[in-house]
């Protein structure tokens, strides 16, 4: 993924916040169903979603422009 990739500091965000619960969860401090602390799993997801999302449409709309055109 080049740096400039729309939704990559997107999904890396998410990533760290998801792997930040599991390793609190591993440690004990957050049990399961938690949900103070489950807000941070359940926002490392949103986050992780959108940036798979912004990467995806970026990545199709290149290719699709970049596409020898066969319509006519």
């Amino acid at each position: 993924m080049s740096p400039r990739m729309p939704g990559t500091a997107t999904l890396i965000v998410g990533a760290v916040l998801i792997a930040v619960y599991g390793v609190l969860l591993l440690i004990g401090v957050v049990e399961e169903g938690d949900i103070g602390l489950g807000l941070i799993l359940l926002v490392g997801y949103v986050c992780a979603l959108v940036g798979v999302v912004r990467i995806g449409r970026h990545w199709f709309s290149e290719r699709w422009r970049r596409a020898p055109s066969s319509r006519r």
